[in-house]
């Protein structure tokens, strides 16, 4: 089956991505992107 891609996310904002979700801190935090 085909895969459905609904938009291209840039490959630095997947690393970002990845290092937050596995970030070792315990504080609030949050990423905050704006797509026009």
């Amino acid at each position: 089956s085909e895969s459905l891609v609904v938009c291209d996310v840039a490959e630095d904002l997947v690393e970002k991505l990845r290092k937050f979700r596995f970030r070792k801190e315990t504080s609030n935090a949050a990423i905050i992107r704006y797509f026009s």
